[in-house]
This record gives structure tokens, C-alpha cells and sequence, in this order.
């Protein structure tokens, strides 16, 4: 490629007709030489060649060789005495960033779009925008029930619109944009201000920030070594970047939380199961009644008159027998022939009145897990919980209404039962559900072993490692 230097002659001295520069007495080659053009961090477009004077300086001292820039309106050179040694092998670096904006969207500036070149099977339609006056470009996202977002962009190169995939799962094409730019050193920066009427009028990047005007008043927004300061006329703020994580709090006595104990009285025979404490040893029951050991959702704990339960455990070689009274003055069962719910892959039978048994024997790892649920039909429902040994023939039983609420009565048979003797201890715990009318989910849970917090994701699940213990009596 070849380039013909322009420069003025003064009178009495003739034009070379070669492409030479006449700089005094030096006389610089500049012919065959090889051009590149690049885009600077301020949005300028500059074009780069080598200057070379001859093997041997004529000015003692003077560089042979150096890089001329100049830029795009030729009113502005610039030199560069050392040259890179890679200089012919150096290329432009290529920033490609998409914008996904959701909601109709706009461009807020005057200007023009051109059809323009972007390679990707996914992507058609692309277009670039241009603008009819340079500086920052203004992009306005409008969203549902009037909300608007603004986002002004001060950009080194250029916007670009396409069409690409939307969602997944949705299998539609929506448009979104593209700033792409060129250069070695490059920086893009957006302001986003939420809003019908933006206030910002202007956006300014300088070497350590931006400034941002909103009227006659202007921001000054600094990079520092400690992080961000934001300057205006009435004070500084300064933002110190993330913060160190204090270290948790070590008590000088460390009060681990007790394991919650019972004890299961042994029982000759099986108890009735008919939904009533008829043969059941009630001597040791397990109270589910405080603020601790339950889970909320949205509310607080409304307390042992609206919800709680008492609990009797006994034993047997035919299994383990529990019986449930549930204080609850309105209940809410589950319809065995309802729809599903199909809620975070959770079983559609912890969003009502019911609950969760879980027992672990001593050469049990595992251990087995049930979700028992009064239903509709007078029936109960039984499922086993995914990832223990429970399942829904290991369990029988009948439950009923009571004044206060409903009373459950089961026996469950967990694999390996019957080579258990008095004094023996295994893993337990009782979580009891509770739905409320007019909910989609549940509202919270109580649990025997305590720890309290929220009952969102939890799902049928309860870490065994927070079962409490029941010896047999």
C-alpha cells in the first residue's frame, strides 16, 4: 500500500515527486509502507505508519526510525521515537458485549441504521447505528405498567442491532444490542437510571473516571486505589470496594444445641390404630409447642392454641406405634383426586395437614422416611420419602377429627425391625405440616428436634444428622 504525504512548500523550492518528506535536511522514506488504523479509548479513529530516514541519522543523535500517528480529520500528529519490535504483527483487539434489554426498546438519540455484518447461525438481521452527531448514545427500555429504565453509553465504536433466540424454553427470536468496538485499549461506560424523564443530561469518561451532569450540576465519579469516590458540590462519598467478612463470633464457653430426647414405652400388644389412644401408653409424650421448633414461612409462630401437637411413641416387635393429637381448629386435607400441584419437584402432600416420621435404627445409616396425610376421603395417604428406606406398605394405621383438631394413629415397620431390645436408642423425629385455607403452599411445620428457621425447599426432607434420640423403654 502506498501513501503520498501532504505538506506545504515554501516559496523557491520545488515538490518532490517522489513520496518523500522534505523535513529540513532530512529526507524521510515512507514509500511501501504499511498502515493501520485503530480506534483510541476516547472514540477517535487514528492511523499508525513507520517513518524510517535512511541507515544513518543525518542529524547526530536524532532516531532513524519512529511511528507517525495522525488522526481521522489530519488536525492532530503525533510520533513515537521507540518502536515495538512486534509493531507489524500487532493487531486491534475486538470487544463484542450484548445488551439484552428486556421489554420494548429504543434509541434516544437522532441517527440512522445501515445494514452491518454480524457472523452467528443464531443471529439475523443486523443492523448499525448511526448517529447523526457524536457523544454518549441514549438507550430507553419500556417495561410493564409503565416502568422505563434509560441507559446512556458512552461507547469507542459502534451499536449494533440484531435478532437472536429469546428465553429458553420459549422458542421465540427477540431483538437485543451489541457494542462492538476496536482497539488495544478499550472501555466502555453506562450510566442506568430508572424513570420516565431522565435527569442526566450528559455523560463524561476522563482517564480516571466519568463525570455525570444532571442540569447544571455535575458528579465526579473517581477511581481510587481503595475503591470509588462519587464528588459533588455538597459532599464526597467514597466506596471501599467489598468488605472483609467479620469473623463469625467464638464464645469463650461453646453451648452446643442438645439432642432432643424421649423414650418409647414398650407395649405388649400393637395399640388399636383405629384413630383413637385406645392401647397406647401415654406416659412419655413428646410436646411439639414452642416458638423453636417451628418453621415459618411468611408469619411468625401464632402460637399453641392454633397450632401444636403431643405426641406418643411406644414399641413393639410388630413395629414402631405413634399416635399424634394435633391442635388445628381448621383443617385443610388433601383431595386424593385433586391435579397435581407440580411445585419445585416437591410431593404435592406437604402442602396440607399431615406429617413427616422419620426413624433410623442403630446399624441403619439411611434410615426411612414417610409422609403421612389425612385426606378428604376419610382415608390416609402414604408416601415414602425419596432418598431413605420408607415406603408406603411399611405403614398402617387410621386416623380421625377431634374438638381441637385431628389425631393420627399409625405403626410403622422400618427393614431390620424386631432384633431390638429395651434400652436400646434410635434416630426419631415428627415434623407436622400446616396448611392454611386459601394458600397454595404450606405455611410452616413444627418439629420435634427443634432448630426452627423457614420451611421454604425444604420439601419432605430432614437431615439426619439433626434427628433426635428415643430409647426404648
Amino acid at each position: 500500500m502506498s501513501y503520498r504525504a501532504q505538506q506545504s512548500v515554501p516559496k523557491g523550492k520545488r515538490r518532490s515527486r517522489e513520496n518523500s518528506l522534505q523535513i529540513g535536511t532530512v529526507s524521510a522514506n515512507v514509500s511501501g509502507m504499511s498502515l493501520k488504523t485503530f480506534r483510541a479509548s476516547d472514540g477517535t479513529l487514528w492511523t499508525a505508519w513507520r517513518v524510517e530516514t535512511g541507515t544513518v541519522p543525518v542529524v547526530p543523535g536524532t532516531p532513524s526510525t519512529w511511528l507517525a500517528f495522525q488522526n481521522e480529520e489530519g488536525t492532530e500528529r503525533r510520533r513515537l521515537l521507540e518502536v515495538p519490535d512486534d509493531w507489524e504483527q500487532r493487531s486491534d483487539q475486538l470487544l463484542e458485549l450484548p445488551l439484552h434489554l428486556s421489554g420494548r426498546s429504543e434509541v434516544a438519540v437522532p441517527g440512522h441504521w445501515v445494514p452491518a455484518e454480524l457472523s452467528d447461525e443464531f443471529v439475523s438481521d443486523a443492523q448499525r447505528f448511526l448517529p447523526d452527531s457524536p457523544g454518549p448514545l441514549r438507550l430507553s427500555s419500556f417495561g410493564n405498567a409503565g416502568a422505563k429504565i434509560n441507559a446512556l453509553i458512552d461507547l469507542p465504536g459502534d451499536l449494533i442491532r440484531a435478532t437472536g433466540p429469546g428465553l429458553p424454553g420459549t422458542g421465540e427470536t427477540l431483538p437485543f444490542y451489541l457494542l462492538r468496538c476496536t482497539g488495544r485499549k478499550l472501555r466502555i461506560a453506562t450510566l442506568l437510571e430508572p424513570g420516565s424523564s431522565p435527569a442526566v443530561t450528559e455523560l463524561r469518561v476522563t482517564e480516571s473516571g466519568a463525570e455525570v451532569q444532571s442540569g447544571s450540576a455535575v458528579e465526579r465519579h473517581i477511581s481510587t486505589v481503595e475503591g470509588w469516590e462519587v464528588r459533588s458540590e455538597r459532599e464526597t462519598v467514597r466506596l471501599r470496594g467489598s468488605r472483609k467478612a467479620a469473623a463469625p463470633f467464638q464464645p469463650l464457653m461453646q453451648n452446643h444445641p442438645l439432642v432432643a430426647r424421649g423414650v418409647a414405652p414398650q407395649v405388649a400388644e400393637a395399640p388399636a390404630l383405629d384413630g383413637s389412644l385406645d392401647g397406647f401408653d401415654t406416659s412419655e409424650p413428646l410436646e411439639l409447642d414452642h416458638e423453636d421448633q417451628y418453621r415459618r414461612s411468611e408469619e411468625p409462630y401464632p402460637g399453641p392454641e392454633e397450632f401444636s401437637a403431643r405426641a406418643f411413641v411406644n414399641w413393639s416387635d410388630a413395629g414402631l406405634h405413634l399416635a399424634v393429637e394435633v391442635t388445628k381448629p381448621e383443617l385443610v386435607l388433601r383431595n386424593p383426586e385433586a391435579a397435581p400441584l407440580r411445585l419445585d419437584n416437591e410431593p404435592d402432600e406437604i402442602h396440607a395437614d399431615g406429617v413427616q416420621l422419620y426413624v433410623r435404627l442403630p446399624q441403619d445409616e439411611i434410615g426411612s422416611g414417610v409422609l403421612i396425610v389425612p385426606s378428604t376421603s376419610g382415608e390416609r395417604i402414604v408416601r415414602g420419602v425419596e432418598g431413605t428406606r420408607g415406603a408406603a406398605d411399611q405403614v398402617t394405621g387410621g386416623w380421625s377429627t377431634t374438638q381441637a383438631g385431628y389425631l393420627l394413629t399409625v405403626t410403622i415397620t422400618p427393614p431390620d425391625w424386631g432384633d431390638l431390645r429395651p434400652g436400646e436408642e434410635i434416630g426419631f423425629d415428627l415434623l407436622i405440616n400446616q396448611m392454611l385455607p386459601d394458600r397454595l403452599r404450606r405455611a410452616g411445620q413444627l418439629v420435634w428436634s427443634g432448630g426452627g428457621g423457614w420451611v421454604w425447599l425444604r420439601g419432605d426432607r430432614q437431615d439426619p444428622a439433626r434427628f433426635g434420640t428415643l430409647e426404648l423403654g
